[in-house]
C-alpha cells in the first residue's frame, strides 16, 4: 500500500550561509523548486525561500520527497558552481521531517510562510516574491505578486510552450523540461502552475483558522524548531561517535567492525544509538554505513 505523508523540507541555515549572494541565486532557487515538483511525484503546498534556507510543505511518499530532494540539491549545486566556481558554504543537504499530527501540521504550515517577517525582513508575508504566502484564502482573480514588474506594472504571463527551448532552460537554471502550458512571467516559473493551494486551505478549512495560526505567539514557532531538533539530533565529535558505534555493536553482535555486519544488524545498532544518544540521522548513515534514506525509513 502506498503512504503517502505530509513532510517538511529543511535544513539548518547555519551550514549555508551563503546559500543565497545575488537575486540570479533567489530566481534559481525559486524556479528549481517547480522545475524539481515538475519531474517527482509529489505535491508542493508552500514554501519560502530565505537568505540561508528554505521551508518545504508537500504531500508524497518519503521515497519521492527523497527523490524531488536529490534532485533539487543537485540541480542547485550546479547552479552555485557555474556562477561561483564553488560550493563553499553553500553546499545543500535537506533534512526530510515527516508530520505525525493535524495541530502540528497547521503550525508547520503558517511557520513556513512567515519566515522573512519572523527573521526581521520589513515586509509581510503576504507580499514576499520568494514565498507562496500570497497565494491562500484569496478572491478569485487575485492577481499575483510574480506578474508585478520593478516598476510596480502588471505584467501578462506567457506559456513556457510559446518560448524557445533556451529562453525556458535559462529562466529555469535547468535542462529539465517544464510543461508547455506552465506559465512564466518577470522570470519566475509560476507557482500556480504546481502548487496546491486547495488542500493547503482544506488544511485550515476557515479564514479565521488560518489568521490565527499565522498569528500564533512563540510557543508554535518554538515547537516546530524543537521538533526539527529533536528530529535531526545531535553531533558527536567524529572519534567519539565512531567509540560509541564500535562499543555498541561489539555489546549486540559481538564484532566492533560494522563492516561485519549484514544490513538489519546496521539498522538494529543505528536504532540503539539513536535511542541511546540521539545522533543526527546523518551521523547514524556515516557510522553504520547505510544511505540516509535508509537511516530515516526505519529508524525513529
Amino acid at each position: 500500500m502506498i503512504r503517502y505523508q505530509y513532510f517538511h523540507l529543511c535544513w539548518d541555515g547555519a551550514l549555508t550561509p551563503w546559500f543565497i549572494k545575488s537575486p540570479a541565486d533567489y530566481y534559481a532557487a525559486f524556479n528549481l523548486i517547480g522545475v524539481c515538483a515538475a519531474h517527482c511525484r509529489v505535491r508542493i503546498l508552500a514554501f519560502t525561500i530565505e537568505d540561508t534556507h528554505i521551508h518545504i510543505l508537500m504531500i508524497g511518499t518519503y521515497d519521492d520527497c527523497y527523490a524531488f530532494k536529490i534532485m533539487f540539491e543537485r540541480s542547485y549545486h550546479r547552479h552555485v558552481t557555474k556562477t561561483r566556481g564553488t560550493l563553499l558554504k553553500a553546499k545543500v543537504d535537506i533534512d526530510i521531517l515527516p508530520i505525525d499530527d493535524e495541530n502540528y501540521l497547521m503550525n508547520v504550515g503558517t511557520y513556513t510562510l512567515v519566515q522573512p517577517t519572523k527573521d526581521g525582513k520589513p515586509v509581510l508575508p503576504f507580499d514576499y516574491q520568494w514565498g507562496t504566502a500570497s497565494m491562500y484564502f484569496r478572491r478569485a482573480g487575485h492577481i499575483s505578486v510574480w506578474r508585478f514588474n520593478e516598476d510596480n506594472e502588471i505584467c501578462a504571463p506567457v506559456k513556457a510552450g510559446s518560448l524557445s527551448y533556451s529562453v525556458v532552460r535559462k529562466i529555469a537554471c535547468s535542462k529539465r523540461r517544464i510543461p508547455d502550458d506552465w506559465m512564466i512571467c518577470n522570470g519566475f516559473i509560476l507557482p500556480e502552475n504546481y502548487v496546491d493551494v486547495e488542500q493547503f486551505e482544506n488544511i485550515y478549512r476557515t479564514h479565521n483558522c488560518y489568521r490565527t495560526f499565522l498569528s500564533s505567539g512563540n510557543k508554535q514557532a518554538m515547537e516546530v524548531q524543537k521538533r526539527m531538533a529533536d528530529y535531526l539530533g545531535v553531533s558527536f565529535d567524529d572519534s567519539e561517535a565512531i567509540k560509541r558505534c564500535s562499543e555498541m555493536s561489539e555489546s549486540l553482535f559481538g564484532t566492533s567492525k560494522v563492516s561485519f555486519l549484514d544490513a538489519v544488524q546496521r539498522i538494529e545498532l543505528a536504532q540503539r544509538l539513536r535511542k541511546s544518544y540521539h545522533l543526527s540521522f546523518r551521523q547514524l548513515s556515516k557510522l553504520v554505513q547505510l544511505p540516509l534514506s535508509e537511516i530515516q525509513k526505519f529508524v525513529s
